[in-house]
């Protein structure tokens, strides 16, 4: 039983051993892979590391973010009970709000009151102020690399969907001019997320735009937008039309996905906590 145990030990041994090196010599390979590729994409001109992609900055007089994040924080600061609170409880009751045809008449009120408190003015004022800034630049922590955090998107989003609602409203009270331009505002706002060199910043961006769109639909559906109007709504969506902005999120993700890919292979992330 001993000499099973023995020789069991001295097979085990070896198989350590084995994967040893088969590791040893995998990660030399794949290294000199990934050294070859990163020269590969120097010659052509494209970025390899992350400061290289981390936008230019911007004074803070130029920058919608310093009006961006002053609304977020206004936002996560109001808790149950509050009107942004029940705003959101309301557009998940109603199913789709872009429809307003479906709103009882009290729902209706009810919103109205909601978008009209002093607490929503002051968020819709913030990001009407944000929106006139020329650029926008969030304070991301881009030395984090594949850690980097993008929390701000999420209130983006929403807040595309606070502008819809408010310019359903505006349109169904009669002033469908007012609407539109609440609606432009939207546009801009979505489209400061340009800069940001993410495949996820534009998509979110699109995602707004969407939004959007759909309620520019339900509005035309049922009232009459000028001429003038449907012009500076068009000249907006006119400027999404660079490709580079996604050529560069596809950039950073390559960068940020060869950070993750080195910090494995020299043992800072353990493959235990890698979640499948």
């Amino acid at each position: 039983m001993k000499k099973f145990f023995k020789i069991l030990g001295i097979i085990f041994g070896g198989l350590i051993g084995l994967v040893i090196i088969v590791y040893i010599i995998l990660n030399i390979v794949f290294s000199i892979q990934l050294k070859d590729k990163i020269a590969e994409l120097k010659a052509q001109g494209r970025p390899t590391t992350i400061a290289e992609i981390i936008p230019p900055s911007v004074p803070d007089e130029e920058n919608a973010a310093i009006f961006y994040n002053k609304a977020i924080e206004l936002m996560k600061s109001y808790k149950e009970g509050s009107a942004l609170y029940k705003i959101g409880e309301f557009t998940l009751d109603i199913g789709s709000f872009r429809d307003i045809s479906q709103w009882t008449n009290e729902q209706r009120e009810e919103i109205s009151k909601l978008i009209n408190s002093k607490e929503m003015q002051d968020i819709y004022e913030l990001f009407e102020e944000g929106s006139r800034k020329p650029k926008c630049r969030f304070n991301i922590e881009y030395e984090k690399g594949h850690e980097i955090e993008l929390r701000h998107l999420n209130h983006m989003q929403y807040i595309t969907r606070l502008f819809c609602l408010r310019a359903l409203l505006e349109a169904e009270s009669g002033n469908v001019e007012q609407a539109v331009d609440t609606l432009l505002i939207g546009l801009r706002i979505s489209n400061h997320l340009k800069d940001e060199p993410f495949k996820i910043s534009q998509l979110v961006r699109i995602a707004c735009d969407g939004i959007i769109i759909e309620c520019i639909e339900s509005i035309a559906d049922s009232k009459s937008v000028t001429p003038e109007k449907a012009t500076l709504i068009m000249n907006e969506f006119c400027t999404r039309d660079d490709i580079q902005l996604f050529i560069k999120g596809e950039d950073s993700n390559r960068i940020l996905g060869i950070g993750f890919f080195e910090d494995m292979l020299h043992n800072k992330i353990p493959l235990s906590s890698i979640e499948y």
